[in-house]
């Protein structure tokens, strides 16, 4: 597996954010194919929503995936700003890493 994109997330919504908990991340690159989570280990879950910028409602693209979920090729792109929302178990900050 190679990463395509990593972000660390805190363990709640950032300060002024309803669901947001990092900041926007992209892929580096993307050929069509899975997407695997690598992350800590446990029950963290999360979301990944799709920044559409100012005065749009976000996607929300994977809902509460962990560490070993797979997502299906082609829903997330290169180009586009997502980021982490949403998680639930977490204590700490943690990282989270796509790989193709």
């Amino acid at each position: 597996m190679m990463p395509i994109a990593s972000a660390v997330s805190e363990a709640q919504p950032l300060s002024g954010q309803e669901n947001r908990s990092s900041n926007n991340i992209q892929l580096l690159s993307s050929n069509g194919s899975s997407i695997t989570i690598s992350g800590p280990s446990g029950e963290i879950k999360f979301d990944i929503a799709e920044d559409v910028g100012h005065g749009g409602n976000d996607p929300t693209l994977a809902t509460q995936v962990n560490a070993g979920d797979v997502i299906p090729g082609g829903v997330l792109k290169v180009g586009v700003d997502y980021y982490i929302a949403n998680p639930k178990n977490a204590n700490e900050n943690f990282v989270i890493i796509l790989n193709q």
